[in-house]
């Protein structure tokens, strides 16, 4: 768990820069296919994936501790 919010700012620093990056080419929408596309599907995947470092991760490593620390 620890190790989990040592690197929290760093995780939520590199999203936010590269979402906020990503926003110019939202804002052009239907002229720029490409990168509107681009643009949804990476803004997306950063989200999702926030959900499973932050959520998942830790329930997966306290599960892992229970067990180990039942034997």
């Amino acid at each position: 768990m620890k190790a989990v919010w040592y690197k929290a700012t760093p995780i939520l620093m590199t999203t936010l820069s590269t979402i906020l990056g990503l926003l110019p080419f939202l804002t052009e929408g239907d002229q720029e296919v490409f990168w509107f596309s681009l643009a949804i599907g990476a803004i997306g995947g950063l989200l999702f994936s926030l959900i499973g470092v932050f959520v998942v991760l830790p329930v997966w490593m306290l599960d892992n501790n229970i067990v180990s620390a039942k034997r």
